[in-house]
């Protein structure tokens, strides 16, 4: 029940048809502070609960019309309320009566005339196992959730490795045939056996990193260092072992500021990436570094188709892409882990993006103490 986490005060309903009862139980629960609702007969209590599902229900057996056991019944038989723990009140003392009221579904059973005490201890207890069962639930949902999120990340895994595998293996067997013997041929074979290889490391890295970020395993080496030539350098890099790209940096002057190279070099290079995946045919990315008044951002721009804005808040989540039919952004890591090693730099990383007309993805690392040098 969602009501037992927003709740401040536990409600509680009170069904008996004795107005003395009601006063006594309902001044007993307001003074130990619980929330409680009063009614008189079976089906005020259905509608009651219907209405306002409550924490626990106290619950009178002989009323007129529909008797404890019935409502008890018509409650567990819906999946919605069946967790409600049920008290019964009774003066019937009988072992028969007693064995109905657990057959029905109730949790505990106490005679009339009670004590107040022993009344509120058994309200407290069977609230505290309530709440208990339901964190036990959800729990449970939430590794079966997890589960789940891990066979599709297997399977999405096995799948995106597999691609650049049978790449490499097709490749070898071609350089091995005679239509492969000229050298140029040869080189280029070789160089998307290498570019295949890379990807394939790339993930691998990410998964192993990504990891680490998360358990905290991971110092980062930070030094001071010109974000415009760290951008500059890995833009030249991508060029140069990408074919076709096309690319051109926009940055007005150095800026200077502490982070380690070696991870930011990544998470540019992940988002270059990502970029020349949506850029169109003939069109370049553009990759800017800008001084902020308290921060430096980088940024990287294409001109592709857009981004969904409903998709937009869940790219930096790891393996948010495992459901995505257009599969643009393979398992999910590489984005993920650039939000993960921003944010280890006590920056931040966001995406703004308008549909046909393309995306800027960037991120912004605190200047700090380093801002007014170059």
């Amino acid at each position: 029940m969602e009501t037992e986490v927003q709740r401040e005060k536990p409600e509680i309903l009170i069904v008996d048809d004795s107005p003395s009862n009601l006063r006594l139980l309902d001044e007993m629960l307001r003074s130990t502070g619980y929330v409680s609702r009063v009614v008189t007969n079976g089906n005020a209590a259905l509608v009651a609960v219907r209405k306002s599902v409550p924490d626990l229900i106290l619950l009178d057996i002989m009323m007129p019309g529909m008797d404890g056991y019935e409502v008890c019944r018509e409650l567990k038989a819906d999946p919605q309320f069946r967790r409600v723990p049920v008290i019964f009140l009774s003066a019937m003392t009988g072992a028969g009566a007693k064995l109905k009221a657990f057959e029905e579904g109730g949790v505990d059973y106490i005679s009339k005339p009670f004590n107040l005490e022993e009344l509120e201890a058994r309200v407290r207890l069977h609230l505290m196992m309530s709440r208990k069962n339901w964190e036990l639930e959800r729990a449970h949902k939430r590794l079966q959730s997890l589960e789940e999120l891990r066979d599709k990340l297997v399977h999405m895994i096995v799948h995106d490795m597999r691609n650049p595998l049978f790449t490499i293996d097709l490749l070898v067997e071609n350089m091995t045939t005679p239509t492969m013997a000229e050298t140029a041929k040869i080189q280029r074979g070789l160089d998307s056996i290498h570019g295949e290889v890379q990807r394939l490391l790339r993930m691998l890295t990410d998964m192993l990193d990504i990891s680490r970020l998360e358990a905290g395993q991971m110092p980062l080496e930070r030094v001071m260092g010109d974000l415009v030539e760290e951008a500059r350098g890995v833009m030249e890099s991508v060029m140069k072992s990408t074919r076709n790209a096309q690319m051109s940096l926009v940055a007005k002057e150095p800026v200077r500021v502490l982070y380690d190279p070696v991870i930011v070099q990544r998470v540019i290079t992940n988002l270059i990436t990502n970029g020349l995946k949506h850029a169109p045919s003939g069109q370049g990315l553009e990759i800017g570094v800008e001084r902020l008044e308290r921060s430096v951002r980088v940024w990287v721009l294409d001109h592709g188709s857009g981004i969904p804005e409903a998709s937009r808040g869940t790219l930096f989540e790891v393996f948010s892409q495992l459901d995505s039919k257009q599969r643009k952004f393979g398992a999910g890591l590489g984005l993920a882990f650039c939000r993960m090693a921003v944010e280890a730099h006590g920056g931040k990383i966001g995406v703004e993006s308008e549909m046909g007309k393309g995306s800027r993805f960037w991120f912004e690392l605190p200047l700090g103490d380093s801002r007014g040098g170059n």
